[in-house]
């Protein structure tokens, strides 16, 4: 029996050896795959930035002389472009939300949504979107991050009301029970149930889309903040009836710095 024992703790030490060793090597290649992968956008951006700003130079010094198909042509190009570099900063957003260390500390929600809308506040004015913000709790969590979750959530409102007359965004909360659910809803395109489970992947495409767009990956980046959070991210809506994106933040003990 003792020698039964000894052979079986040297086969579960060697099992923990293994294990070991395989996540070491794991750990290894992912910060291998997203330096790569930061590599690639950097140089990505930079090329298509080059091609944008070509484009469009060539329209504002050489439009007069362009028939109308080769300015419909470089019209196309520079929107392209300008999709492209929004999408490479998303992946390099996404990529940096996966490597910064939280730092958890009390966060003022009001605060930090008044500095979010100050930021929009262009777009938002010019658009003449009623914005209704309600009470907001404070909590705990890192400030940055969770700005980029509000960022996000607030962007993708004002992209699917651009066609509505008025464009309607609330930010608020409410209780659920996870605690305190934080939410953006707006009245624009809304989705339908089949669309629901696309909504926060990177990798699926977004059926059904609409003469606005779909979802890009600030859905994703939002996602993966709440779940580094201790949270979880979901949403509820309807065809033309808008949405609402609801999102919650573990409550941990921390210092109030």
């Amino acid at each position: 029996m003792k020698v039964a024992k000894v052979t079986s703790q040297k086969y579960n030490a060697a099992l923990d050896q293994s294990a070991s060793e395989r996540i070491a090597d794991l750990e290894i290649a992912n910060r291998r795959l997203e330096l790569f992968s930061s590599l690639v956008s950097h140089d990505l951006r930079a090329h298509v930035r080059a091609i944008g700003s070509f484009s469009q130079r060539l329209l504002d010094e050489s439009a007069s002389r362009l028939t109308k198909r080769d300015l419909h042509s470089l019209h196309v190009i520079c929107h392209r472009t300008g999709q492209m570099r929004r999408m490479i900063d998303s992946f390099l957003g996404l990529s940096r939300t996966g490597r910064q260390p939280l730092s958890r500390r009390l966060v003022r929600m009001p605060r930090l949504i008044q500095e979010v809308l100050d930021q929009q506040s262009d777009e938002i004015e010019a658009r003449r979107v009623e914005i209704c913000v309600g009470p907001c709790p404070d909590c705990n969590g890192d400030r940055t991050l969770l700005k980029q979750v509000w960022v996000n959530l607030l962007a993708n409102a004002l992209q699917f009301t651009r066609h509505k007359k008025p464009a309607v965004v609330e930010l608020g909360c409410r209780a659920c029970a996870d605690g305190n659910a934080y939410f953006v809803r707006d009245n624009g395109e809304g989705f339908s149930w089949r669309q629901e489970a696309r909504l926060f992947d990177p990798i699926k495409r977004f059926p059904g889309g609409t003469p606005i767009g779909r979802p890009g990956l600030g859905l994703v980046i939002a996602q993966s903040v709440i779940q580094r959070h201790g949270g979880r991210i979901w949403a509820e809506g309807l065809p033309r009836r808008g949405a609402t994106f609801f999102f919650t933040v573990e409550q941990t003990r921390v210092k109030n710095l």
